[in-house]
């Protein structure tokens, strides 16, 4: 469901066998056949992960299934966690939700970094949308207008504005819009500090590819309570949660009716890193080049993730030069001083699109079954309410009024 590519130079190959060695460093050990776990979660992403931190530190049995632990679009991400920049027009319920999830954050952050002693490379120092025309900055004021009647906070910028609040941008804007509550995070140091303490907490990670789900028929009723791995060893568990990405619900075992539609969105994304030539920003910075999105976002380190385009394709595993080219064009675009960074990794993640950009998380309509997939975009944002709501339910507690939008259960789809 990812191809990730390295091969852009020595930096990015060393960059890549670090990461790989900390990944490699937290794998937990092998599975019995007819191992049994309180809960077993399918799919080792930020979601996952997230959903398995949360239940082990309510004392559950927890395992996890994944051949390549936090390897796919978590590795990719850009990490944002921005409910107001991100807000679209019609998604009304969708954003009070991204609200309820960047809320999550701050809590998810301290306890994270203070099991993991890592640091997430989390900042807030807000997001600025920009326009390059009349014809955009009439669109960013209505979105402007929509942000406001919804309660979000954001404010107006003038040209003088945007380039007071951030030098590198393009002296050529023609306002914008900062929403200076957004924030960002690492999802690769997310993915290594969630690894590092479910392995010190008794975790069981399986790394395997997944051959089926175990339903049983009881009269009436379905019950979910195991998962067969790509050896054939079945392992059991009280509760399975789905945290599959775009693969979803797809297993031969679960009907058709309780498998909501799912599509793969390509997106192209580019990690730069800055030197002593470039003027790089200090705010995350979005704008609209020639009808297409580009956001640039600068990690403390020096790194600056570039992205990301948004391709209708699910079988194009490899990124493509005019999608890189248009990344880079866009991107010098909005920041001219990038031009003399370093290309470290271009990278290609699909994401999981639902109907209508909302996640499915909650119950399956099968007993025991809980899916926790469609992030779309949001899903670093998305991913601490995510492991509250599947906690709710496996708890017994009743989730937020909010998480109605991500009822897998919801109308028109199972």
């Amino acid at each position: 469901m990812l191809a990730y590519r390295d091969d852009v130079g020595p930096a990015a190959a060393i960059s890549r066998i670090a990461y790989m060695n900390q990944v490699s460093s937290t794998t937990f050990g092998l599975v019995a056949q007819d191992a049994k776990f309180e809960v077993i979660v399918v799919g080792a992403g930020i979601i996952g992960l997230s959903i398995a931190y949360e239940l082990i530190a309510k004392g559950f049995r927890v395992a996890l299934v994944d051949p390549t632990p936090g390897e796919k679009t978590s590795h990719v991400g850009a990490g944002m966690i921005a409910p107001v920049s991100e807000t679209a027009f019609g998604e009304d319920d969708l954003t009070q939700f991204n609200l309820l999830a960047a809320a999550s954050w701050p809590d998810f952050r301290q306890r994270l970094e203070a099991d993991s002693n890592c640091d997430l490379e989390f900042v807030q120092r807000g997001t600025i949308a920009v326009a390059f025309n009349a014809d955009d900055r009439r669109f960013l004021m209505d979105l402007l207008n929509y942000q406001l009647n919804l309660g979000l906070k954001a404010s107006p910028l003038t040209n003088g504005q945007c380039l007071e609040l951030e030098p590198s941008l393009n002296p050529r804007v023609a306002g914008g819009i900062l929403a200076e509550n957004d924030c960002h995070v690492n999802p690769r140091m997310c993915v290594n500090a969630l690894l590092s303490t479910l392995n010190q907490r008794g975790a069981t990670l399986v790394k395997s590819e997944v051959q089926d789900i175990g339903v049983k028929q009881h009269g009436s009723n379905q019950n979910a309570n195991s998962v067969i791995l790509e050896n054939g060893t079945e392992i059991f568990g009280d509760f399975i949660v789905l945290a599959t990405g775009v693969l979803g619900a797809d297993f031969p075992s679960i009907p058709k009716r309780f498998s909501p539609p799912l599509r793969a969105i390509k997106g192209q994304i580019l990690r730069l890193e800055a030197n002593e030539s470039t003027v790089s920003p200090t705010h995350v910075v979005r704008g609209m080049v020639q009808a297409r999105p580009i956001y640039v976002v600068p990690r403390p380190s020096g790194e600056l993730v570039v992205g990301a385009t948004v391709e209708e394709k699910s079988e194009d595993f490899l990124p493509s030069a005019g999608g890189v080219e248009n990344l880079l064009h866009d991107a010098f675009m909005l920041v001219p001083g990038l031009r003399e960074a370093n290309l470290r990794e271009i990278g290609v993640g699909f994401r999981p699109g639902t109907r209508d950009n909302a996640p499915y998380i909650g119950k399956s309509g099968i007993e025991s079954l809980y899916y926790a997939f469609g992030h779309f975009r949001h899903g670093i944002m998305q991913a601490p309410i995510t492991a509250k709501i599947i906690s709710n339910f496996i708890t017994g507690q009743t989730p937020p009024k909010a998480a109605i939008v991500s009822d897998p259960l919801r109308d028109g789809i199972v």
